[in-house]
Parts: C-alpha cells; structure tokens; sequence
C-alpha cells in the first residue's frame, strides 16, 4: 500500500503508485524532479500530454538541429527551444522514455505543471 500520496489528485490510494522523472534544460541549466502517480493519474498524465511528448520507443530523437515546439509547433531560433525529457514506470519495471521540445512559453507552462521552475 502506497503511503505518500498520488502527487496527481493529492490523496493516498492503495496499491502501488507509477513513478514518473520530468526532466527540463533550460539555458544550459537542469532541473528534475521525482513524481509519484496513482495508475488513473499516470494514464491521465500520458494522456495530456501524447501530442507533444515523442515516445522514444516510437521516434528517435532527429539528428539535425529541430526549431520547432513538439506543443504549439510554433518555429524558433536555434537554441530557443528548451529540452524536457520524462522517464515514466507504469508497474515498477516498464520503463518509457519520452523527449519534447518546448518554446519559451509552453517551458513555462510544463515547469509550472511539474513545479520545476528553478
């Protein structure tokens, strides 16, 4: 039984909960942090978040330099794009990686939703 609550919906739950590391680059800087899901707010979570997140099982990360936001798709300059990387565990053990690229106000909308503003 979980005994630190779902940071999704903020209550204890029975079971076990998902882990989930958001990670943003930001100006060269780093910032995580570890998050705990029920399963119902993992799902909801992927869910949110499935247009702008690329599943590294699906797409590898482009070799060539990408100006575009994965969430508004708005075009920026080189090096304008922020990196976020989350690694997810559904059950404890299978792991999924996703990346994203995020322009100055959608960096600004994800670090509020994982509180990793620095």
């Amino acid at each position: 039984m979980a005994s630190v609550p779902c940071d999704g919906h903020g209550s204890i739950v029975r079971g076990r909960l998902c882990g989930a590391y958001p990670a943003l680059v930001q100006d060269g800087r780093r910032t995580a942090k570890y998050k705990r899901f029920c399963v119902d707010c993992m799902h909801e979570l992927l869910v949110r978040h499935k247009a702008d997140w690329i599943d590294t099982v699906l797409t590898a990360r482009p070799d060539d330099e990408p100006t575009r936001c994965t969430n508004c798709g708005i075009v920026a300059e080189n090096g304008a794009l922020s990196r976020f990387f989350c690694t997810t565990y559904l059950d404890g053990k299978a792991r999924r990686d996703f990346w994203a690229l995020y322009c100055p106000t959608c960096t600004r909308a994800v670090a509020e939703e994982f509180e990793l503003a620095g």
